[in-house]
């Protein structure tokens, strides 16, 4: 994908790089500067949030050991393929507290071999290493919960505290998680479901409320969110994002205005039609109190609820950092729907229901 993304389109990044030449010209700039102090003093000069040094710097290691570009890249590709190769090991290490073990394979594929990735590693983004180190942070803090041993306690810390280097609001998702484990295990599901409707139906009027009153935060905020479902504010698209944190990203045939659309497309349409088992798998977890799996349910429901009000549900890019643990949540869910009675009719339903939305959503 790297030579043809560098013969076809002229560019080693490909259609839309969006954040890969920035972190190229920070890269570029880096590897120059001898010391790590001075190059946060860079990044900092450079108007960058702390949750923007941590690729870059990464990137100052890649391309201080190399002597072109080229070759930067292609080293860049490898620790991306590597870091998302250890991300799926991770998956399946993680699955394996909760599934069997061809159980735990499933969701690790389903990860593995999601179309995003061919694009994503090849073009230079950070995904991949932010998203191995959200889930090595998730499968320590399950070592610890579990095994209560003192090092694993310290891994989950490092894994969390990386991750501020990336998206600080994951790291504060990863904290609540595990400080908060021994308060929220202990709540009845009445209250848990009371408490994640509210959170939701607070989420949604927060989107419409930014989208309608603010307009120049409503601007900022979908600056880089492709809207071609029209009316940034209208409440059908503040319906659809709602809808679209729990099931979406819709894929987007129509109407995408970038060509990469064509590699994540086959993800964004396998995720909405299994939603339904990862939908399944946060009701039946809830319904039941299996409190094994509340740190995986809510970190992925904190997830949801940002996109929701950010009205971001519609790029892949912004719930991208939970699939891993949403895929292992799906296999469960799959595992439980089989015992339900009513499970072909209601596969069915959502089945057909989603692939009228997609079709409106593209139509529209």
């Amino acid at each position: 994908m790297y030579y043809f993304f560098l013969h076809y389109t002229e560019s080693p990044y490909g259609y839309n790089p969006v954040d890969a030449i920035t972190y190229y010209n920070y890269a570029s700039a880096l590897k120059d500067i001898p010391s790590l102090s001075g190059a946060v003093a860079y990044l900092q000069s450079q108007d960058a949030e702390i949750s923007d040094y941590g690729f870059p710097l990464l990137l100052r290691l890649v391309f201080r050991y190399t002597s072109s570009d080229n070759q930067a890249r292609i080293l860049l590709i490898l620790l991306n393929s590597l870091s998302f190769a250890l991300c799926s090991i991770f998956t399946y290490k993680l699955g394996r507290f909760f599934l069997q073990s061809k159980e735990a394979k499933v969701a690790m594929l389903l990860w593995g071999l999601n179309s995003c990735a061919i694009w994503s590693n090849s073009c230079g983004m950070k995904e991949s290493v932010f998203i191995t180190l959200i889930t090595a942070a998730m499968y320590y803090m399950y070592c610890w919960f579990y095994r209560k041993n003192f090092k694993y306690l310290i891994l989950t810390f490092a894994f969390i505290l990386s991750t501020l280097f990336f998206r600080h609001y994951i790291t504060l998702f990863l904290l609540i998680l595990l400080f908060c484990h021994p308060v929220y295990k202990r709540l009845s599901s009445k209250l848990l479901f009371l408490l994640v409707a509210g959170v939701w139906v607070l989420a949604t009027f927060t989107s419409y409320l930014i989208s309608t009153e603010y307009p120049l935060l409503a601007i900022i905020i979908h600056k880089q969110a492709e809207n071609p479902e029209g009316g940034g504010g209208s409440l059908f698209r503040i319906i659809m994002n709602s809808f679209a944190g729990f099931v979406g990203p819709y894929p987007n045939f129509l109407l995408s205005n970038t060509k990469e659309a064509l590699l994540y497309n086959p993800y964004s349409l396998l995720k909405t039609l299994i939603s339904l088992f990862g939908l399944y798998g946060m009701f039946y977890v809830i319904k039941n109190g299996i409190t094994a799996l509340y740190p995986i349910t809510f970190f992925i429901f904190l997830n949801i609820i940002l996109v929701i009000i950010t009205v971001f549900s519609f790029d892949y890019r912004f719930s991208y950092t939970m699939i891993p643990l949403f895929f292992i949540l799906s296999v469960y869910g799959y595992q439980k729907l089989r015992e339900y009675k009513y499970r072909k009719l209601l596969s069915f339903v959502y089945t057909a229901s989603m692939l009228i939305l997609i079709l409106f959503y593209n139509i529209r």
